[in-house]
């Protein structure tokens, strides 16, 4: 039996997953009663009593008959109607009927007496049972009735009950309350509430059918271009299909076991018939044997089929245009007939309607004298509006244009006349003073040699249209003859002048030809600098230099002429004690000490009007380099202990001043390169040579170099250290001669530079090598220490003069370590020039030290820009050196100079990177241009992308 209520409970629960709802009716229509035997000394009569009841699954509350009671001495049947329950659109599936009933003796005539006082006197033949009635196999519109008997061959009772589907309109199940839905078929679709459905609890049912039969539902409609529902089938596969059909053609079937899905129909032009048909012509029952639609929608027409036209023409102007003609009529979702209206457009953007031009073709009038955009308007039945394609009517403007020429040529040459075309299209017939060209473009050229001044006019001109003018005809040109020229000469210099001062050259003389002028170079011939233009020019050099003058005319170039210029050379002094004999003061301010030979061996700009007399200079040269020992090597202890190992430069300046100061003073040193590498090599190798004492640097500047000055008396090297410690310096050259430049020199006498060595034992880090190098857009330091003890971190200073030193990153330290380690840091915006950098290292307890100075040069200068790769195929690398905070704005063009994209960023100062994506663009030429926030270009660079 368990296996049996499996199995039934399992088909039960297919029946209410797919019920639909229901109408039903029910009622008791006959009661009956057996004979159950008289029972003497009681009653001689048969006394029936009945109870009758009837309820769905949905609910236990029951519908009664109350108590019915009938008295008779044999079997009775009763008729009539009780305990009525009907039932519209629920989702009951199961009607219970249940009879208590029994034959009376005594007592209460409505309740069953159990009292066995008088046991052959009771109350006897009871029956109590619940039949229950299964609402299957029914269908829409149609009543499945039943009549059943409920109880057992002493009492029972009749029940009478029918059932159909619950049916609800088309419009309503399918959401669709605009159209009218008309059913057809063998038996039509119906609205179905219920699990049938997919959204809103109802959709619309095939009918009930049978083999070779069709249900189906339809509607009319117009100005819809689509129809949009979904559906679902539940049939034979392959046999039985749910169909739509617009106009008579199928468009599109399903069949078998499906799930809900929406589809999309397109409709046709005009009135649309839309059918949806379930045809049943396969011989098998399957699944529900039915097809079900939902949520249908028509979407309404916003477009229509415009048609087209043809009609392009090129005509000259003043011509008569040709018929505009039609290609294809239009075509809408509305029966209705179009309407057509012809409009004209001067640019393609306005459009105006043409008055009475309603047709399907139509001929513009004649003597055009502007281009028009022609288009034919069409509007349906639905209120839709379309447009057909554009054509236009070229007016050919008469061909017209004017001559030019190259410019003058001197006598028996010959040159070109410029044909400029300024209407038609080219090539041209040109007829022209004293001859005729065929074949011009605008821009093209006539062979004339005339051999005195000559004037030429147009008299005729065709072009490539077949338009032509003799009238109205562009400006002519004149044909001018020149002149030559001869040398001038240049007035003659005799001073020796001081480097960096003005000085004015004349040249003069000789013959000025047609359209001459006297240019100036740095050297012969033309070559070299381009200096100036003009009789007389202004040179300030910096040593001494030949120029040279000529007269450059529009027929010749003379020959030059040229002028020594004698300037005091700037100069190394020789071993040994080098004075300056005077001084001359350039235009910047400096004056420059030189010697009897008039070498420059030492500058200071600053005010010397206070001097009783000139300052005598002097510049030591020993040659090589000082070096020298505080105590004895090994000593190992900081600050001035012994121990301490002292250097400085071979050269040294004395400045001897009498009279009044008014400081500050510049002082540029000349001394070569060479000789304060050769120092701080020095003082490396010693440090080395020496590592058990852990020698640092006294002074943290470069490499430990600093400058330094006495005061009062003169300069008597070396001194190797001094109180005056001079910061800021720089570095240059001039004429190949270095120098470094002392700026805010305050007092005199004179100076040199040097580097002390401290050294120290207790150095918690072993540091064995600390380098760095350039390595494109960023700079790379790397360091290794041998060992490490307590060590917290590494913190990494930059500085642009070598003195003022910023922190721009942190490494953390190992702590204690007696291994060799190796830590790389990556300066990611280097400045471009000379980078100094150093570490600061720091213990755990904060005690810190300092590493050798090393230095980077980064080409460049400040403000430079760069663009790379160039060409480019992805990626655009734009690299800029700021040297403060700024917004730049980079716009790239095209070769016409249309505007196509730009980027606006904010720099930091030093090396800034900006990535520029180019793989949208196409191959070609392009250009980049850099503005600043005030609009000023600051860089263009042409790039080919590939």
């Amino acid at each position: 039996m368990k296996h049996l209520f499996t199995v039934l409970f399992a088909l039960w629960s297919t029946v209410v997953l797919l019920a639909q709802n229901l109408n039903y009716e029910s009622r008791i229509t006959r009661f009956y009663g057996d004979d159950c035997g008289n029972d003497p000394g009681i009653r001689t009569r048969e006394e029936h009593t009945w109870y009758g009841f009837i309820r769905d699954n949905l609910s236990p509350t029951e519908t009664g008959s109350g108590c019915v009671t009938h008295d008779d001495n044999a079997p009775s049947a009763i008729t009539g109607t009780w305990a009525t329950r009907n039932r519209t659109n629920t989702t009951a599936t199961v009607l219970y009927g249940r009879i208590d009933a029994w034959e009376d003796d005594r007592g209460n005539r409505c309740a069953f007496d159990t009292d066995n006082n008088f046991l052959t006197n009771d109350d006897d033949c009871r029956n109590q049972a619940t039949c229950t009635y299964f609402l299957t196999g029914a269908s829409e519109y149609l009543w499945n009735t039943n009549s059943r008997v409920c109880g057992g061959n002493n009492y029972n009772m009749t029940v009478y009950y029918r059932y159909r589907y619950h049916t609800i309109s088309l419009n309503a199940a399918t959401e669709n309350t605009t159209e009218t839905f008309t059913g057809g078929g063998t038996r039509p679709f119906w609205g179905s509430v219920g699990n049938w459905s997919n959204i809103g609890g109802d959709c619309a049912a095939s009918g009930t059918i049978g083999h070779n039969e069709t249900s189906s539902f339809s509607t009319t409609v117009t100005c819809k271009s689509q129809v949009r529902f979904r559906w679902r089938g539940s049939s034979q596969a392959n046999g039985d299909y749910l169909e739509i059909w617009v106009n008579g053609v199928r468009r599109d079937r399903i069949s078998g076991n499906t799930n809900w899905t929406t589809r999309a129909i397109n409709l046709d032009f005009g009135t649309n018939v839309v059918e949806w048909r379930y045809d049943k012509n396969g011989n098998t029952v399957a699944g529900l044997d039915r097809g079900f639609i939902d949520n249908i929608e028509f979407i309404d027409a916003t477009s229509l089929q415009p048609g087209g036209i043809t009609g392009d023409q090129d005509i000259c102007a003043g011509g008569n245009p040709g018929l505009l003609s039609s290609t294809s009529v239009a075509r809408s979702y509305s029966p209705a007939a179009i309407n057509y209206q012809w409009q004209r457009s001067i640019n393609n953007l306005t459009w105006s309607n043409i008055s009475g031009a309603t047709g399907l073709t139509y001929d513009p009038p004649a003597n055009a004298t502007q281009r028009y955009y022609y288009r034919r308007r069409a509007t349906d039945g639905c209120g839709v509006v379309g447009y057909t394609n554009t054509i236009q009517v070229n007016i050919n403007a008469l061909p017209n244009g004017n001559l030019a020429n190259t410019g003058a040529i001197c006598p028996g040459n010959n040159t070109n006349l410029i044909f400029n075309a300024t209407a038609g299209t080219g090539p041209f017939n040109v007829t022209y003073t004293g001859g005729t060209s065929t074949g011009l473009s605008s821009g093209g050229t006539i062979a004339v040699s005339p051999s005195t001044t000559t004037n030429y006019q147009l008299f005729f001109i065709s072009d490539a249209n077949g338009c032509t003018r003799n009238t109205g005809l562009g400006s002519s040109t004149t044909v001018n003859v020149n002149t030559n020229s001869t040398a001038p000469t240049i007035a003659s210099v005799s001073n020796v002048l001081c480097p960096n001062t003005a000085l004015t050259l004349s040249a003069s003389g000789g013959t000025a030809g047609t359209g001459s002028a006297v240019r100036w170079y740095s050297g012969p011939n033309g070559s070299g600098t381009a200096l100036g233009v003009g009789n007389s020019i202004t040179v300030s050099p910096s040593a001494s230099s030949r120029y040279y003058a000529r007269r450059e005319g529009t027929c010749n170039t003379t020959n030059d002429d040229d002028e020594e210029v004698t300037v005091r050379n700037f100069a190394y002094t020789p071993v040994g004690v080098t004075t300056a004999v005077d001084y001359c003061t350039d235009d910047q301010g400096w004056h420059h000490f030189y010697t009897a030979t008039d070498d420059i061996i030492f500058s200071m700009r600053g005010d010397l009007s206070g001097a009783a007399i000139d300052p005598i200079v002097s510049v030591t040269n020993n040659g090589s380099f000082y070096q020298a020992t505080l105590g004895a090597v090994g000593a190992c202890v900081n600050g001035w202990s012994p121990g301490e190992e002292q250097f400085e430069l071979p050269r040294s300046w004395n400045v001897n001043f009498t009279g009044t100061l008014n400081p500050p003073y510049d002082v540029r040193y000349y001394f070569p390169a060479s000789e304060k590498t050769t120092l701080e090599n020095a003082a490396n190798a010693f440090m080395a040579a020496n590592p058990t004492c852990g020698y640092t640097y006294k002074y943290p500047f470069p490499n430990g170099f600093y400058w330094f000055k006495n005061l009062g008396a003169a300069y008597v090297p070396p001194l190797f250290d001094q109180p005056t410690k001079l910061t800021g310096a720089s570095s240059g050259s001039i004429n190949g001669i270095n120098y470094s430049e002392l700026p805010g020199v305050t007092s005199f006498s004179g100076g040199s530079g040097g580097i002390i060595l401290s050294p120290d034992p207790a150095l918690p880090v072993e540091l064995s090598q600390f380098t760095a190098w350039n390595a494109g857009a960023k700079n790379t330091l790397q360091w290794v220490t041998q060992s490490e003890l307590n060590n917290d971190r590494f913190e990494v200073e930059r500085s642009a003069d070598g003195h003022s030193f910023e922190r721009i990153g942190t490494v953390k330290g190992a702590g204690t370590s007696v291994v060799p380690l190796t830590y790389f840091w990556n300066d990611e915006t280097p400045l471009i020039g000379v980078n100094y950098y150093r570490l600061r290292q720091v213990d755990d307890d904060g005690t810190t030290s300092f590493s050798n100075v090393v230095a980077v040069l980064v080409e460049g200068k400040m403000g430079e820009a760069r663009f790379f790769p160039n060409p480019v195929q992805g990626s655009l690398t734009y690299q800029f050196n700021a040297q403060q905070n700024k917004q730049l704005t980079l716009r790239m063009t095209d070769v016409l100079g249309r505007v196509l994209q730009d980027w606006t960023y904010n720099t930091q100062i030093g090396i800034n990177t900006e990535v520029l994506d180019l793989s949208a663009f196409a191959a070609g030429t392009y250009s980049i241009t850099v503005y600043n926030e005030q609009g000023e270009v600051l860089h263009t660079e042409r790039i080919v992308k590939q």
